[in-house]
């Protein structure tokens, strides 16, 4: 009996591993994989600039998150318009019929990853 429940546990951990290592964020019908331990923060609107806000945040340096992104990014032929700047990345970026705004930055402990569309 003590078999079965640590091998279904086993299972389970697997499973849910490879899910978490999976996790990606649909961005204008574009899935962007999300960097290992981001965790959801919020979602908006933006009424005025009628534009949809996705925001997680990782416990990682904000520079091995940015450089994620641009392999990712670059790798992928995207159009990226912006990038690095003294605060984090801010970039517009582009591919075939999708465009959205890509800002990391840091908030405390954590570095922000937040897409706009």
């Amino acid at each position: 009996m003590k078999i079965k429940v640590m091998l279904l546990g086993l299972v389970f951990i697997l499973v849910f591993s490879a899910y978490l290592s999976a996790a990606s964020v649909d961005v204008r019908g574009i899935k962007i994989p999300l960097i290992e331990g981001a965790v959801f923060q919020q979602e908006g609107q933006e009424k005025e600039a009628q534009a949809a806000t996705l925001i997680y945040a990782v416990k990682k340096p904000m520079k091995e998150v940015i450089s994620f992104y641009e392999k990712y990014l670059k790798d992928n032929n995207f159009l990226i318009i912006g990038g690095r700047t003294d605060s984090g990345f801010d970039a517009a970026v582009k591919k075939d019929s999708s465009m959205f705004n890509l800002k990391i930055y840091p908030k405390g402990r954590e570095t922000m990853v937040q897409f706009i569309w």
